[in-house]
């Protein structure tokens, strides 16, 4: 089930700065804020879609990285028991994440059209295919991909499966990343680093996480959560600016406006609209009427009742701005920008940046993968077809 992105969850923040904080605290390993907006989404039964959008984000930002595809594997299961989601997301927080395939997609992203062949090489390429095969044999993902943008998708799969042996462990992980139901790009870079991979990183990257104890203060702290019967008081943390950079829509909205009216005057159209209220008030309402006005004061004073609570406009401005804040005023160009350097701010990478080519200075206009690379793969086709065949290319080593 797809939610609106403005829909309110059970504790009024918005759906869209809900997710883009899970992800964000998921990816950064901040486990007891990754708990607070996990139960937000799962207390209100908007978990619909999550585990979808957390397995792009995490091919793409963790990758294989130690233990990583084994979380990815968990991902999985979209019926998971509220007990079991806080342990899992502390255990998710202690990987290493790998953002290799990120970089891949960016890198490729932003290359020019006319980059050709280049590294070192003893044969002759006839075909961008032979070029495409020799890089991954060699473990050159970086160089591999970036030829792989002159080939429609159906083609760099066939160059994966013809890469990856039948019946082996990475074909089997191949099928599973292929089926996901997410962006194709992410999906084929993702199968271009298994296919370089050396045996070692695989290996740590299957293996299953252990077993560990959660800290007791976050058992204390969810227990805290769970006993506050205030909507007002538990509304603990705030969103973050650089959770919702690009992805949201207050990202690009003025720093002299703010998102308010959704809790002020527009509160009761925005409650019927959101997933978790409608359900709450098919007991107040009827066709979107209040069945009287006795009932509409049942509702305020269950959900809203003075002094604890009271309606969200005569909150103290702090507590209306924990989910409802001002604008931050970026470009889509700034707010691009601020985003992936959020997202790989301290992710390592297995070697995208250590490759044959000069790292490019520009960001991808958009991160919609598909279409960016839908957009390239003309003029690079047509740009390699004429350099072919690439003619080997000698280390030279002179004497100063």
């Amino acid at each position: 089930m797809e939610y609106p992105q403005k829909s309110l969850t059970i504790h009024l923040y918005r759906y869209e700065e809900v997710v883009s904080s899970l992800i964000w605290c998921i990816i950064q390993r901040k486990y007891t804020e990754s708990v607070f907006w996990a139960l937000e989404l799962y207390d209100s039964g908007m978990m619909d879609g999550i585990f979808q959008k957390l397995q792009e984000s995490w091919l793409l930002y963790a990758g294989f990285g130690p233990n990583c595809y084994s979380v990815l594997l968990q991902m999985n299961h979209s019926e998971i028991d509220r007990d079991d989601l806080v342990k899992t997301l502390y255990m998710w927080s202690r990987v290493t994440p790998d953002a290799t395939v990120a970089q891949l997609l960016i890198r490729g992203s932003v290359t020019p059209t006319n980059w050709t062949v280049r590294f070192p090489h003893s044969s002759v390429y006839q075909t961008v295919e032979m070029a495409i095969h020799d890089c991954l044999k060699r473990g050159k993902v970086l160089e591999a991909w970036t030829l792989s943008r002159a080939m429609s998708p159906k083609d760099k799969w066939d160059i994966i499966y013809k890469q990856i042996p039948n019946n082996s462990y990475r074909d089997s992980i191949t099928k599973t990343i292929q089926s996901l139901n997410i962006s194709e790009h992410v999906r084929l870079a993702t199968c271009f680093v298994l296919a370089a991979i050396p045996d070692a990183i695989l290996k740590a990257s299957i293996a299953e996480l252990k077993p560990v104890t959660i800290p007791s203060e976050l058992l204390t702290t969810v227990s805290d959560w769970d006993e506050e019967n205030s909507i007002r008081k538990r509304r603990c943390l705030a969103i973050r600016p650089e959770a919702i950079t690009y992805t949201c829509e207050r990202s690009s909205l003025p720093m002299k406006e703010s998102a308010l009216m959704d809790i002020h005057y527009n509160l009761e159209a925005n409650l019927r609209d959101s997933y978790c209220w409608q359900i709450i008030l098919d007991d107040y309402m009827e066709h979107g009427q209040w069945k009287s006005d006795t009932y509409k004061e049942m509702f305020y004073n269950t959900y809203f009742s003075y002094p604890s609570d009271d309606i969200p406009d005569e909150w103290p401005s702090k507590d209306k701005e924990l989910s409802h804040g001002r604008g931050l005023g970026k470009t889509t160009e700034v707010a691009l920008r601020q985003h992936l350097s959020y997202m790989l701010r301290n992710k390592t990478c297995l070697g995208a940046y250590i490759c044959g080519i000069t790292p490019p200075t520009g960001m991808p206009p958009t991160l919609q993968w598909d279409d960016l690379y839908a957009n390239l793969e003309g003029d690079c086709s047509k740009f390699l077809e004429s350099q072919l065949p690439f003619t080997s290319i000698a280390k030279r080593f002179e004497v100063v």
